[in-house]
Parts: structure tokens; C-alpha cells; sequence
């Protein structure tokens, strides 16, 4: 979940705090979506006005990304002044990936660079190696278990409850649900789904949408009109969590 300038107010141990430096919001979204792979529950600012950034950093977030230029200030002097106030983790990501910018970045604090577009696997695998040189390699467990709604996935079980009933489900199905419920809310795209399921070898759209059908009659699901699994039509799915059923 993002919002423009002021942190949510999350206590859930391994809440990863995360600040993005850009206006460029189809890059934001992308590095979201990677950082959700490792934090699920990662709360995000986004500051794309340099005279929001000071306030953004003071709020003590764990990593920063910043991406191109704002408006009113460049990325040079972006990275100036978050290493003026801060020394966390720092990361550039952008499409322009030419040696001297390179250089120039790291000479003033960024610990990476990252050339977009990049896979999100390499993204996520990027921020976690900083995180741990950096002390904050804790974030939530893969095992620990998530809960949406009546529906229970326990990872290190490699088992779904729902409600007091165990979903029989085959590893794809598993790993295809368990992507799902620790993005809940927010859509992901085929492309994207096929990338992190799969790993690239699913063979087109068709593949991916059996796999929704089997997973919607496993959850008691109708595509007319979903409760779990709803398909945003043009771009993915979305897991949604209906409320739990009282007792």
C-alpha cells in the first residue's frame, strides 16, 4: 500500500519502510512489485517533488530507490541530499545506464545501480543482498503464514485451510495462490504472474488461465462474480479477501 508523502503506520513485526524518489510512477510500480516478493507487507512513500524530500527522510525509511530526476531537482543532487541526512540503503534505479552516470551515483553515496528494465527476481535479489550488508536482513519469513479472510496458507506446511477445510492443491496451484496472497489487493499481470510461477516457461495466456479456474473451484469461486480471484480485464488478477464468516 502507497501513499504520496507521509508513512503508514504499520506495527506488524517486518514491515519493511520503503521510500521511492520519482515520478516516473510505471517504474514505482515495478520496483513495488519486486520489494512484495521478499516484504509483502512493505509500507511505500513516494516523493516525486524535491521539496517533500527532506520531511520523506525523516521519517526513517530502511531503504530508498530513486529513480530519474524530479521536477525541481536532478538525481545528483537527489543522492547529495539523502546521504546529507541519511545513510540507509540507497539504490538507483533508471533507464539511463551510461558509465559516467554510473560512476558519478556511487561516488555520491548510492550503494547500487540499477539499469532498467530489469527481471523482478534480480531487483528483489538486489535489495535484499544490500539489506543484509546493511544489518536489516530480517524482514517477515517465507514460511510465516498469511491469513486473508477464511482462507489460512501455511508455507512451511505447504498447506491451505479454508475455514476448517484443507485445500488439496498441487504445487503450481500452491505457489500460484501463495504469490497471490502475499500481494493481496494488488493486481498483478500475466506477464508478471508467468515470470514468478513459471519462471518464464509457461507457454502463454491459456496456461495461466486454467490454472485460475482450478484454483476458483478449489476456493468455491465464480468468475461471473468472484469472491477470491477477480480479473482485471486487460491486465491480471487480484486476490481479494472477503471478511471472515462469524462463528
Amino acid at each position: 500500500m502507497r501513499q504520496s508523502f507521509a508513512w503508514l503506520h504499520v506495527t506488524e513485526p517486518g514491515c519493511l519502510k520503503v521510500l521511492f524518489v520519482s515520478r516516473d510512477h510505471g517504474n514505482i510500480t515495478e520496483l513495488e512489485l519486486a520489494l512484495r516478493l521478499r516484504w509483502p507487507d512493505a509500507a511505500s512513500t513516494v516523493v516525486s517533488d524535491g521539496r517533500r524530500l527532506i520531511d520523506a527522510l525523516a521519517c526513517e525509511p530502511e531503504i530508498v530507490f530513486v529513480s530519474g530526476d524530479l521536477p525541481d531537482i536532478g538525481l545528483m543532487d537527489i543522492l547529495k541530499v539523502v546521504r546529507d541526512v541519511t545513510d540507509v540503503p540507497l539504490i538507483v534505479a533508471d533507464e539511463r545506464g551510461d558509465e559516467s552516470t554510473v560512476v558519478k551515483a556511487l561516488q555520491l553515496g548510492a550503494d547500487e545501480y540499477i539499469r532498467l528494465p530489469r527481471s523482478m527476481m534480480e531487483i528483489t535479489a538486489r535489495a535484499m543482498a544490500l539489506m543484509r550488508r546493511a544489518g536489516n536482513g530480517n524482514p517477515r519469513s517465507e514460511d510465516a503464514e498469511i491469513r486473508c479472510g477464511d482462507l489460512l496458507i501455511n508455507p512451511s506446511e505447504r498447506a491451505v485451510y479454508l475455514g476448517a477445510a484443507r485445500l488439496e492443491l498441487t504445487p503450481t496451484e500452491f505457489r500460484l495462490l501463495h504469490l497471490f496472497a502475499k500481494n493481496r489487493y494488488v493486481t498483478l499481470s500475466q506477464g508478471f504472474i508467468q515470470r514468478v510461477v513459471w519462471e518464464g516457461e509457461q507457454d502463454g495466456a491459456e496456461g495461466l488461465k486454467k490454472y485460475i479456474q482450478r484454483l476458483r473451484n478449489k476456493l468455491g469461486d465464480d468468475a461471473r462474480d468472484p469472491v477470491w480471484i477477480r480479473t482485471v480485464r486487460g491486465v491480471g488478477y487480484r486476490l481479494t479477501a472477503p471478511a471472515p464468516v462469524a462463528a
